[in-house]
């Protein structure tokens, strides 16, 4: 439960601070918060699943 609100005050955070560069559109923004949030997720639940597959 507090990765969740962490990764929502970050992406709240990212956002307001990418809201003045006009280069970096919502596309990008996005793929930057999935990126990251997959590397957190892999982190914390990827050898659950390598040993549960074991």
């Amino acid at each position: 439960m507090n990765i969740f609100v962490a990764l929502l005050c970050a992406c709240i955070v990212i956002g307001h601070l990418l809201e003045d560069n006009r280069w970096m559109n919502e596309s990008i923004t996005a793929f930057i918060i999935v990126s990251f949030s997959l590397d957190i997720w892999c982190f914390y639940w990827g050898n659950y699943f390598v040993d549960k597959g074991g």
